[in-house]
């Protein structure tokens, strides 16, 4: 195993020898840099725009965010209002219950007056 390895390092020196001794490696390693400097340049301009956006979102976020508060009280202040109305509704149907029944109590004593039929009715009519 030892020999196998020392084999394969063997030819892997050979093969740098080589490539450093060819005429065009200067120009090759000029290449290959000046790749990675574009390729670099390029990531720059990535990031740039991946900051860009992602600051972007976190300002959408916020807006989101406040604007979601804002529609949570205009909810919690329709809620006391509803609460509200269904409140008022109760007391007019209790007092509209009342009125009935304080009608209804009138008639029966104006026709056992012997006052005629409708009477307390045209009557409340008049003052309403």
């Amino acid at each position: 195993q030892l020999r196998t390895k020392y084999i394969a390092m063997g030819s892997r020196c050979e093969e740098l020898e080589c490539n450093f001794g060819q005429s065009d490696f200067p120009e090759r390693a000029a290449e290959m840099q000046r790749r990675r400097d574009e390729d670099f340049v390029q990531h720059e301009v990535r990031l740039s725009h991946t900051s860009e956006e992602l600051q972007s979102l976190q300002s959408e976020l916020v807006q989101a965010r406040s604007r979601c508060a804002e529609v949570r009280v205009e909810e919690m202040r329709l809620q006391v209002a509803a609460d509200q109305d269904r409140q008022t509704v109760e007391q007019l149907r209790q007092h509209v219950r009342r009125s009935e029944a304080t009608v209804a109590g009138l008639e029966a004593e104006a026709r056992f007056l012997g006052l005629p039929e409708g009477t307390v009715t045209a009557a409340r009519s008049a003052y309403s």
